[in-house]
């Protein structure tokens, strides 16, 4: 007999191979619009973070208050976050699928303006895999940068809290850090370690031994000052170096070892770098790195350079044999004060390090610069108190 049609076994293997073709073309739909939603989000989060870095350089905390629809497939906008310290900002993203969130996970790159998911609780470590159902926060550097500039938790040591702490430069994560010594004590004689003293809480008769906390950075409003303990004799040498932001007060901003002749720098009151008398034409910025440097010649003259994040701006040779003690914030002894922030301070005499200050709050509370050269603490030799990355 002639067989008309399909059998049976045909027609289950066809079906069988349609529905295979069926589920591969599901899978590859829904794969498609995973990365169109990702790409949604990716496009929108763009779009806020733009708006997050104009309302930072404006001086305004970054919010989302510039878009009126922030629910998408992928996901729902739900605020910012902003880390002033750390120099970054999150948008925290909620409801976003698992395949979408994974997509934008894949995409994260060195030139990405994106530069990592991290979930609310461990916020300053990247996730490695997403989790249905979790709140995110999308992290951008306050000025869009790529991975060479990420912060993440830390740049430097003095994003992590005691002086024993370091920045890992790989991870972004704070390393080494120390506990405080839980030694009973009476006074400071009795503690060990750096930058440690002894607190003892008023009305009481013995403390406990606390260590230094690091900060970022001291401000001074006018009226602090430190005197670093170096006095500068006219046959020596020196190198200063500054990570500074220096303002214009009321008059000049200035800082050294003399009020006279080339013994000192600072901004003009027309807000210009100078080098003693003789003006720039560079105004300062945030966070520059300044380079005052003496030498001494064989004829004795005494020739001070300044160089300003890597350039050199002026130089000026004098007769006149200056001398008199390095202050920070202030020239002549605090006869002439500044205002600005300091993130660091080196001083080199006659090619040896002699001051390597980093900023910290001592065991007291008091705002101060520790040198890890002298292991000592040099606070405030003016009034009023120095302000740091804290008070923000």
């Amino acid at each position: 007999m002639t067989e008309r049609g399909r059998s049976m076994t045909e027609m289950v293997g066809m079906l069988t191979i349609m529905g295979i073709l069926s589920v591969i073309g599901i899978w590859a739909y829904k794969t498609a619009m995973n990365k169109h939603y990702a790409n949604e989000i990716l496009q929108e989060a763009h779009l806020r973070a733009v708006a997050c870095v104009a309302q930072i350089q404006f001086g305004h905390e970054p919010s989302l208050s510039d878009f009126s629809h922030n629910t998408f497939v992928g996901g729902s906008f739900d605020g910012v976050y902003y880390d002033k310290n750390a120099h970054q900002f999150a948008l925290k993203i909620k409801n976003m699928p698992n395949a979408v969130c994974q997509n934008i996970l894949n995409s994260i790159g060195n030139d990405t303006s994106l530069r990592r998911l991290s979930d609310e609780i461990n916020f300053h470590i990247s996730i490695t895999n997403c989790n249905e159902g979790m709140p995110y926060l999308m992290y951008y550097n306050e000025d869009m940068s790529g991975a060479k500039n990420d912060t993440q938790y830390c740049t430097d040591d003095s994003y992590c809290q005691t002086l024993c702490g370091t920045c890992n430069s790989i991870t972004h994560l704070c390393e080494n850090e120390c506990e405080p010594p839980k030694s009973e004590c009476m006074d400071d004689s009795e503690c060990s370690g750096e930058c440690v003293g002894c607190v003892i809480p008023r009305g009481q008769m013995t403390g406990t031994c606390q260590i230094c906390k690091r900060v970022q950075w001291l401000k001074a409003t006018g009226n602090q000052y430190i005197k670093t303990g170096i006095n500068i004799s006219e046959t020596d040498d020196f190198i200063a170096t500054y990570t500074i932001t220096l303002d214009k007060n009321s008059t000049r901003g200035l800082m050294g070892y003399s009020p006279f002749v080339h013994g000192y720098w600072g901004i003009s009151s027309g807000n210009k770098y100078e080098l003693g008398a003789r003006g720039t034409n560079i105004k300062p910025t945030e966070k520059d790195d300044i380079v005052f440097e003496r030498t001494i010649d064989t004829d004795q003259k005494q020739t001070h350079k300044l160089y300003i994040n890597n350039h050199l701006q002026k130089e000026a040779t004098s007769v006149r044999h200056e001398e008199g003690i390095f202050s920070i914030f202030a020239i002549a002894n605090g006869g002439y004060k500044s205002t600005g922030t300091i993130w660091a301070h080196r001083l080199l005499l006659n090619g040896i390090l002699v001051r390597d200050f980093v900023p910290v709050i001592a065991p007291t509370g008091e705002p101060c610069m520790f040198d890890k050269i002298s292991k000592g603490l040099f606070c405030n030799s003016g009034s009023g108190t120095f302000k740091t990355n804290q008070d923000d």
